[in-house]
C-alpha cells in the first residue's frame, strides 16, 4: 500500500500534481453548484421576457421581482459580481417602465 505523504514533504513536481488534481476537484465542486444557480437566473430572464412581450404590466413586475431576487442571493454567494447585478437590474427596471 502507497504511503501517504504530507504535501510539505512532496517533491515539487509531485506537488504540482497534486495541486492541479485538488483545484479540478474543487472547480467540479463549485461549478456542481453554481450550475443550477445560473439556470435558474436564465429561466427567470426568459420568464420576464415572455411576460414583457405580452404586455401584462402586473405579471412582467413579478417575474422582475423574483429576477432581481435570485440576482442578489447570486451576488451574495459570489457567482455574479455586484455592479454586473446592478446594472442589469438597472436595465430590467428601464423596460419595465416603458410597459405603461
Amino acid at each position: 500500500m502507497a504511503e501517504i505523504k504530507k504535501v510539505s514533504q512532496m517533491k515539487p513536481l509531485e506537488r504540482r500534481r497534486w495541486k492541479r488534481r485538488m483545484l479540478k476537484r474543487k472547480g467540479l465542486r463549485k461549478r456542481a453548484i453554481n450550475q443550477p444557480i445560473r439556470n435558474k437566473l436564465a429561466s427567470l430572464k426568459r420568464d420576464f421576457r415572455k411576460r414583457q412581450e405580452t404586455g401584462d404590466k402586473a405579471a412582467s413586475e413579478q417575474a422582475m421581482r423574483a429576477l432581481v431576487s435570485a440576482m442578489d442571493k447570486a451576488v451574495k454567494k459570489g457567482l455574479v459580481h455586484r455592479g454586473t447585478a446592478d446594472r442589469r437590474k438597472s436595465r430590467l427596471a428601464r423596460q419595465l417602465a416603458k410597459l405603461k
